[in-house]
């Protein structure tokens, strides 16, 4: 939070984390940090879960997809050869997928293509292919780099 969202925050950094702790001693996770920071939570994660691949990947990135302080891929990548988010690689076309995905996590998947595709479509449903239920909340995140 401090990385992606202090530069623009009035006092800097060092007010964001300070705020966050102590402005809205009343408000707790999700809804400290929306008001705080006046962003929907989700929005914020599923930026935060994209930085994790896009950050050191792809130079041509949204800022809001990169760590301003220091490169994610190259960190990782050094810390231990298991560490790096490796996504599966699939083409364009029909396919299936399966991913089991605790709350608060998230499944990675590109997509490549070597020729413009038409429009894409996303069916996600539950392991019993019915309809999720009102009390799952899934979030889906593309980006699209060039």
């Amino acid at each position: 939070m401090a990385d992606r969202f202090g530069p623009s925050y009035p006092g800097g950094e060092t007010a964001l984390v300070h705020d966050w702790i102590g402005a809205n001693p009343d408000l707790t996770g999700r809804a400290n940090v929306e008001a705080l920071l006046g962003v929907e939570f989700d929005t914020v994660f599923a930026r935060w879960a994209a930085m994790h691949y896009v950050d050191g990947r792809i130079a041509a990135a949204d800022t809001s997809m990169q760590m301003r302080s220091w490169d994610l891929h190259d960190v990782m990548t050094g810390l231990s050869a298991a560490a790096p988010l490796a996504p599966v690689q699939q083409s364009f076309g029909d396919f299936n997928a399966t991913e089991t995905i605790r709350g608060g996590s998230t499944a990675y998947r590109v997509l490549t293509t070597g020729s413009p595709r038409p429009a894409f479509a996303l069916r996600v449903r539950n392991s019993s292919d019915q309809v999720l239920g009102t009390s799952m909340k899934p979030q889906l995140w593309i980006v699209r780099v060039q």
